[in-house]
């Protein structure tokens, strides 16, 4: 099945890295809360729209105190939703959607639950 753009891709810039628009919000309270972020996606192709992603999202912690608290928090209300791979050699956390397909959910959940780690650490 042939893929039409409905639109090009939406990206921001968050300090000198790009990310992938759809993600933005969750970005800015990970910022906020002190929480070091390196990549992020939405999906895998210039062809991918926030609606309609192919395959997975995902964002790449760097290991703190901070972080493992919300890879914690994240795991306790995503459940099934969330895939955590840590490398070790890299001290780096990759959350990323477990199904395929569900990216716009997983964009959406990740908003929600880092703005509320962040208001909970106010």
């Amino acid at each position: 099945m042939t893929k039409h753009r409905k639109r090009d891709k939406q990206t921001v810039w968050l300090g000198d890295a790009e990310f992938d628009a759809e993600l933005l919000p969750a970005l800015t309270y990970f910022k906020r809360a002190g929480i070091q972020t390196e990549f992020s996606c939405a999906g895998v192709s210039l062809l991918d729209e926030p609606e309609n992603h192919s395959l997975y999202a995902y964002i790449t912690f760097i290991t703190s105190k901070k972080t493992e608290s919300f890879i914690e928090y994240s795991m306790e209300r995503m459940r099934h939703r969330l895939l955590v791979t840590y490398e070790p050699s890299r001290k780096r956390y990759d959350p990323s959607s477990f199904f395929i397909g569900h990216n716009r959910r997983f964009c959406t959940l990740m908003n929600q639950y880092a703005q509320g780690f962040y208001l909970s650490q106010c």
